[in-house]
């Protein structure tokens, strides 16, 4: 995939005139230059077997506090490469030891300055005084939030999708039997369960059933889909919508923003593009549920429940089957359906788990957490929300 010139433009984080913006004293212009070189040095990269994808996140001046391996601490201003759900990548003027403990301060354009807490994995020196060094995160983050990607278009958060471990329920609303026959072929590897309305009225009260993901058609016979989607919107419901149609350029995602749609993808659907939008939305942490338990148990929290129980019985399977990345993605399920049911003590076990899991996609590591966690999930039910 090419790479988007406009995420590649580095943004100046607003240091004062004069000062030293980063460890390595880089300009916007000199950095820019210097990633432009970097990145066309290594375009592969090994993507094929990264969890996360990377996202250009060019910032001239991120702030680091770093505590080494001998416990001495420093703050340090660094200039960042990408980040990803999974970590950050950054360049800096001297060599940083695997394992020492990094808190990163990012900018968020609602909450501030947001620190998110690593460790270093990789120092490798590039020329010079440059060192290119990675950071992976203790917990996954939302990265459209920080990048500043409010529409998703033809990037996610994740790079390698296991097609077996999608579960949930899809309603696509589209009015062309030929485009709902490719959706249903292109998701049937999957353990999604779709269903199909051919108008926006059958779609609105289909949406009332339980759903977790709505891919929507831009045009339908008896309305527009930006109109569907405003009128569940309405409604109050906030399930992740992909809206489809002929383009996907800025016309196509200023409409979609204005809808509150959440991703956009241009027709003809690609397999490997719909595959990763379902993970977004089905795997991925939701950063922005912070309901209380009792609003958290809503009309379909029987349904919730007895998907936990299916994603115990799966992690016990993928455990048995040292699966470390579906370990990893069954934790990120559970840790985004459990409040849905006020199941909020779930929340951590999942997110311990997952953090051992990826940490060295090793199982054995962290066997003991996947299996209290799996039982926990069959345990499950409704009066221990309460």
């Amino acid at each position: 995939m090419p790479p988007n010139t406009s995420r590649n433009k580095v943004r100046n984080a607003g240091v004062e005139t004069g000062a030293r913006r980063n460890s390595l004293g880089l300009s916007p212009r000199e950095l820019e230059a210097m990633l432009d070189k970097l990145d066309a040095g290594s375009p592969g990269d090994a993507a094929s077997n990264r969890l996360f994808s990377r996202w250009s996140y060019r910032m001239d001046n991120v702030r680091l506090k770093i505590t080494h391996p001998g416990g001495s601490e420093s703050e340090v201003s660094v200039a960042c490469r990408n980040l990803s759900a999974g970590g950050i990548g950054f360049l800096h003027n001297t060599y940083l030891h695997p394992e020492s403990s990094v808190a990163v301060i990012l900018p968020h354009p609602s909450r501030g300055d947001v620190e998110l807490v690593g460790s270093v994995v990789r120092c490798q020196h590039r020329q010079g005084k440059v060192h290119d060094v990675a950071v992976r995160f203790l917990e996954p983050i939302s990265v459209r939030e920080f990048v500043g990607e409010e529409i998703l278009t033809d990037q996610y958060s994740l790079e390698s999708i296991d097609p077996e471990q999608l579960r949930g329920n899809v309603l696509h609303v589209e009015g062309n039997e030929l485009d709902r026959r490719i959706v249903q072929h292109f998701l049937r590897p999957t353990g999604l369960v779709v269903r199909h309305a051919e108008t926006g009225a059958q779609g609105l009260e289909l949406a009332q059933q339980p759903c977790d993901v709505i891919i929507l058609s831009d045009e339908l016979p008896d309305m527009p889909g930006p109109s569907f989607l405003s009128a569940i919107r309405g409604g109050g419901s906030m399930v992740p919508t992909i809206l489809t149609g002929t383009e996907s350029g800025p016309d196509a995602v200023h409409a979609a923003k204005i809808a509150k749609a959440d991703a956009v993808m241009a027709k003809p659907i690609r397999q490997d593009q719909l595959l990763r939008a379902m993970a977004e939305f089905l795997t991925l942490p939701d950063a922005g549920n912070d309901s209380d338990d009792a609003q958290a148990v809503s009309a379909n929290a029987q349904h919730v429940i007895e998907r936990l129980h299916e994603l115990g019985s799966e992690l016990n399977g993928a455990i048995r089957d040292n699966d470390a990345l579906n370990c990893y993605l069954l934790c990120q399920q559970i840790r985004s359906l459990a409040p849905r049911a006020g199941l909020r003590r779930l929340v951590p076990l999942a997110e311990s788990a997952g953090k051992e899991v990826s940490s060295d996609m090793g199982v054995e590591s962290c066997m003991t957490q996947l299996l209290d966690l799996a039982i926990e999930c069959q345990s499950a039910s409704l009066n221990a929300a309460a």
